[in-house]
């Protein structure tokens, strides 16, 4: 099965309920697909729903279809779940909020059991910045500085030096996947 076929039974199986999958899997998949060259398509629709956000009227409805726009492009968006899954509980429709709820964990599951974050080498394996700023989130994390770096082996990393829970830490994530977007969208 080729990664775009794969990376389509995957969002099936999550869309239908089914969220006992391989995530590392589903992000590795998306990250060969098709789809994934198409992140750019994002863009408008992240900025459409930060002004929803930012806005103080009741437009639940309106950031909830804007969250299944932005999963239509990218279904791997953990920060997109993890919203989602609150503005379907603030809506009553507990059972789809907990279905984001569970892919949002997983996604970041999968991240934070790919690595230990403490050097390049051992980093957080990552496709797209946005799973960084995830982490750093979910981490309570209070970025200081960051920075991109390479590993003695040349494994492309970023580096963030971050305040966690009242402690500085840096933390590392393996940004080889992101390095070869970069380089295929630079040849297109």
């Amino acid at each position: 099965m080729n990664p775009n076929e794969k990376y389509a039974n995957y969002v099936i199986k999550l869309k239908s309920g089914q969220t006992n999958i391989d995530y590392a899997d589903f992000r590795t998949v998306f990250s060969m697909s098709e789809e994934f060259m198409n992140q750019d398509l994002k863009k408008s629709m992240l900025e459409s729903l930060n002004e929803l956000l930012s806005t103080k009227t009741d437009n639940n409805d309106k950031i909830i279809e804007q969250c299944y726009q932005i999963l239509d492009v990218d279904y791997t968006e953990i920060g997109i779940h993890y919203l989602l899954s609150e503005f379907l509980l603030e809506s009553n429709k507990e059972t789809e909020s907990l279905k984001h709820k569970e892919i949002s964990t997983g996604l970041k599951d999968s991240i934070l059991k790919s690595g230990d974050g403490n050097s390049c080498k051992t980093g957080y394996h990552v496709i797209k910045i946005s799973e960084i700023f995830d982490i750093l989130n979910f981490m309570n994390a209070e970025v200081i500085s960051k920075k991109n770096n390479f590993s003695k082996d040349g494994i492309p990393c970023y580096e963030v030096k971050a305040k966690i829970n009242g402690k500085t830490k840096k933390i590392y994530f393996d940004t080889t996947v992101m390095m070869g977007y970069i380089l295929l969208k630079d040849s297109e």
